[in-house]
């Protein structure tokens, strides 16, 4: 995704070059234009509730992101790994988003997510290789959590290859 902050500049073209255009180009996830004339107008993916317990998770995606802090919860602004889980049910693919702050005080919860998929083990030392954790696969469990009314899909904890 782009960091459009960054990026975006007024004087450069607002169409990047075809030859950018196809390289970004991909089945799922296909670069459009400004100058697009027709578009077929497709549903929302359903957001699928799961029932709480233990599932199969496949790392859909992973996002360098950015938190600014919150003063009220003495939060610091940190950087923060987005990473996005997709859970396979009967009723189709589910969605799981986490957000992992890169504190010390909180490593303990990206520890156990690197461990889950196998890229970590208790006692030994590791790299966190965030660009390399998308593919993988493990155990975790769901539970929900609620915000303005309505529920969501939350990891209440990672489970072990060992468990």
């Amino acid at each position: 995704m782009a960091d459009w902050g960054k990026s975006w500049n007024k004087n450069q073209a607002q169409t990047p070059p075809a030859e950018q255009v196809e390289q970004n180009s991909g089945a799922e996830d296909e670069i459009l234009s400004w100058e697009d004339g027709e578009y077929i107008c497709e549903d929302a993916p359903e957001y699928i509730l799961l029932t709480p317990g233990v599932y199969d998770f496949k790392v859909k995606s992973f996002e360098r992101g950015y938190y600014n802090g919150d003063v009220e919860k003495n939060s610091p602004a940190c950087p923060m790994a987005k990473i996005t889980l997709e859970i396979e049910t009967d009723k189709g693919t589910a969605i799981v988003k986490e957000n992992f702050f890169l504190r010390q005080k909180v490593k303990w919860l990206f520890d156990n997510f690197f461990r889950a998929i196998g890229m970590a083990k208790p006692g030994k030392p590791y790299a966190p290789n965030w660009s390399q954790t998308t593919g993988l696969t493990g155990r975790c469990e769901i539970t929900h959590s609620e915000y303005k009314g309505e529920k969501y899909n939350r990891v209440k904890k990672y489970l072990f290859p060992d468990e």
